[in-house]
């Protein structure tokens, strides 16, 4: 994610080109997330794990030959397909084991592994490609989705107890002769909507939030900082501490404050990223980023995922990562242009606006009880 747009962008192509990779891969995966939401329920969360790991891998194999930057953006929506369903079948499985009272906790730790990973990966993807360069880095990527497709077939051969959804699950698509029985529609088909409020809130979020995955590496290399890649790991640090601290201000404080306070950070890191940036400004921004993004996204997945109802926790996970995927797939789009037009200042300005917005529709949803 961090560094294949500056590839692009090295390689003689425009901001819009880079904003490109990004969101073929989330494209792709958002047109897939509904297909991958009804298998998981009905055929439980391995096969699409497997799946989804296979087409992932078999895309990072092609990524270090010389192939044209076109196919390189054809390979990132390949892979996208392969994310889609994997997201999907990784947060199904975890909630068939999270207790419903520690939902957003559970999801909290299970986000750990990805937080673990973005405190690395971008460090280690720029030194890789400052010392090797890129061709070798893509290697290592390569290397690494297949041991990802490994470690999801090891899971499946020793993990007994979920091959397909439990059977109390399955008891609640059985029709219940005291209600009336409502027609699916095509948008039923597609969506959860009991999951729709939070997967909004998720989807604005990352419209905003993804400009720094796309844009921060290439700004701060202008702006003289050798290896921004340690905004992300000062990022990852503060979601660690964020997630394992959470559960414990939420029995405090409660939900609401805590995604009102990360709502806050996400808006204070956009806003400081206006400034003329400063390795010390970026690490203030990754702190604050980190620990907003770290709070927020399993406090809103938690309300998706339980307001979806146990039967239907592939749906309501694929909808939540639905909504989130087209906020990231415009923000490659929208912010591109904006890039191009009128510089990085712009792009965060306009950022920071969207998540003031975001906020004050959490605000507003909360007043007229519209979300838990």
């Amino acid at each position: 994610m961090a560094l294949l747009p500056l590839y692009i962008i090295e390689s003689g192509f425009s901001n819009i080109a880079a904003g490109l990779a990004s969101s073929a891969y989330l494209f792709s995966s958002l047109l897939l997330r509904p297909v991958s939401g009804r298998i998981t329920d009905k055929k439980g969360p391995y096969s699409v794990l497997v799946f989804g790991a296979v087409i992932y891998c078999a895309a990072a194999s092609l990524y270090f030959l010389s192939i044209p930057v076109a196919l390189l953006i054809v390979m990132r929506a390949i892979q996208g397909v392969g994310y889609g369903f994997d997201g999907t079948g990784i947060y199904a499985l975890a909630t068939a084991y999270i207790p419903d009272d520690r939902m957003a906790e559970g999801i909290g730790y299970l986000g750990l592994g990805q937080a673990s990973a973005t405190a690395l990966a971008p460090l280690m993807a720029i030194s890789l490609k400052n010392t090797f360069g890129y061709q070798t880095a893509f290697v290592v990527v390569f290397l690494l989705s297949a041991l990802t497709l490994a470690i999801f077939l090891l899971l499946r051969l020793t993990d007994k107890s979920i091959r397909t959804p439990e059977t109390n699950e399955k008891q609640e698509h059985l029709p219940d002769p005291d209600r009336p029985v409502k027609k699916e529609t095509i948008l039923s088909r597609i969506v959860n909507m009991n999951a729709v409020k939070p997967s909004l809130l998720i989807m604005l979020i990352m419209f905003a939030g993804l400009t720094i995955n796309t844009f921060l590496v290439p700004y701060a290399t202008l702006g003289g900082i050798a290896n921004p890649g340690i905004f992300f790991t000062v990022q990852a640090v503060m979601v660690i501490l964020g997630r394992l601290t959470m559960s414990k201000i939420e029995l405090k404080v409660g939900s609401s404050v805590i995604i009102i306070s990360g709502m806050l950070f996400i808006f204070i890191c956009l806003s400081g990223l206006t400034f003329q940036l400063t390795l010390p400004l970026l690490l203030v921004c990754g702190v604050s980023y980190g620990m907003g993004l770290g709070v927020v996204h399993p406090q809103l997945i938690a309300k998706a995922v339980l307001a979806g109802g146990k039967g239907n926790r592939g749906m309501a996970s694929s909808t939540f990562f639905m909504f989130m995927d087209t906020g990231s797939t415009a923000s490659g789009f929208v912010f591109g242009a904006i890039a191009d037009a009128a510089g990085y200042t712009a792009v965060y300005a306009a950022a920071a606006a969207v998540a003031l917005v975001t906020l004050f529709l959490y605000l507003v949803m909360r007043k007229r009880k519209l979300i838990a």
